[in-house]
Parts: C-alpha cells; sequence; structure tokens
C-alpha cells in the first residue's frame, strides 16, 4: 500500500513540476493572454478570459475588460454554509496581480489582486488584497483591505465595505451602506438597515463575538 501511495504522489507531482518550468518571464511588456508566464512591468491584454497560470508583477492594463457585462451576472456569490463556504476557501486562482489591476470596463477573472484594482462598471474576482472599487459591483470571493461600489459582495471579508447595498457570508470589520447584510458578522454595520446574522437593526449594528454563530 505505501508503495502504492508513493507512486500515486509521484504522478500528481511531476505535472505540476513540469507546469512551474514551464513559466516564462517576460519584461519590461507583454501579453497576460500568454500562458505560464510571469510578467514584469505593464501586462496588457483586451481582458482576462481563459487566463492559464499567469502572474502579472506591476501594472496590469485591460484594454476594454468583462466587467463591461458584470451587471448580466444573474446571481449572487455568497455561499449558503460553512461547509460551502470551506471548499470554496480552498480553490487556487488561476491568475495572480501584484500591484495595480486597471480595467476599462472592469474586470471578472479567477485571480488573486494584491494591490489596487480599478474599473468603471464591475469587478468579480476570487479575491483582493487592498483596495478596489468600481461604479457599479464588486464581488469578491475574498476581500481584504477596502472594497467600494453601488453593490459590493464578499463570502470573506476582513476590512471595509462602501456602497449602496454590501453583503457577506463571514465579516470581520466595518460594512458602510444602505442595507448592509453579514450572515457571521465581527464587526459594525451602519446603514438604513443593518442585518448581522444574529440581529436586525437600523442605522447602527454590531457583534463582537467571534463565536456567536
Amino acid at each position: 500500500m505505501r508503495i502504492h501511495r508513493f507512486i500515486t504522489i509521484i504522478f500528481l507531482t511531476i505535472p505540476a513540476l513540469l507546469s512551474a518550468q514551464e513559466r516564462r518571464n517576460y519584461f519590461p511588456i507583454w501579453t497576460f493572454h500568454q500562458k505560464n508566464a510571469n510578467i514584469h512591468g505593464l501586462s496588457i491584454g483586451l481582458g482576462s478570459v481563459n487566463t492559464q497560470n499567469v502572474t502579472s508583477n506591476g501594472i496590469k492594463l485591460e484594454i476594454i475588460g468583462a466587467g463591461l457585462v458584470a451587471p448580466l451576472v444573474p446571481s449572487d456569490i455568497i455561499v449558503e454554509d460553512d461547509s460551502s463556504f470551506n471548499n470554496l476557501m480552498k480553490i487556487e486562482p488561476t491568475e495572480r496581480v501584484n500591484g495595480i489591476n486597471l480595467a476599462t470596463f472592469g474586470t471578472i477573472c479567477e485571480c488573486q489582486i494584491n494591490g489596487i484594482s480599478l474599473g468603471t462598471i464591475g469587478n468579480i474576482t476570487s479575491e483582493t488584497n487592498g483596495i478596489t472599487g468600481a461604479i457599479f459591483l464588486n464581488w469578491s470571493d475574498i476581500h481584504n483591505g477596502m472594497v467600494f461600489g453601488a453593490f459590493t459582495e464578499s463570502n470573506l471579508l476582513n476590512g471595509i465595505q462602501i456602497g449602496v447595498r454590501n453583503e457577506a457570508y463571514k465579516s470581520n470589520g466595518l460594512q458602510i451602506g444602505l442595507l448592509n447584510i453579514s450572515k457571521k458578522m465581527n464587526g459594525i454595520q451602519i446603514g438604513l438597515w443593518n442585518n448581522n446574522g444574529l440581529r436586525k437593526l437600523p442605522f447602527i449594528n454590531w457583534n463582537f463575538k467571534r463565536n456567536a454563530h
């Protein structure tokens, strides 16, 4: 049994090692449509569609950006229970941006953005660490930092949500808007109507008991 397990591990590890070896470095400008690439400087393209194993260090520029269709996305991203939440947290992004992410209409990608991300209409990402904003919506499974937009949604929020309607599954920090919703909250809500999973109150709501849910 041990030999079989060892052989299985080897066969599972080889593709990952080969994938890592295939990554190439590009400087000072290249397109993020290139698979298995590390781009240092300016990473440029039309929009993040089907990006695979790409890291942009510096400035990523989406000339159009899939955020143009963000308002047409039919349903929200908020999970229903802890099991779905835990499974979601295990998913690895296919793209990473370390620096500034700029998209004319906004970004839709399975990506992790570390820094600043801005778009005009909407952003939908896997994880943002820093500041992200768009006029209409900002959705991300994980938000660490500050997010603003008319509609903001996070499965895990560590920081601040500012919008007309803010929603999170688990939140640690502050929600400011007309309507604030968090199924499991450790922090403060300020708005016309607030729901933190324990109580519903107008104007201000709070919960600082991490194990209250």
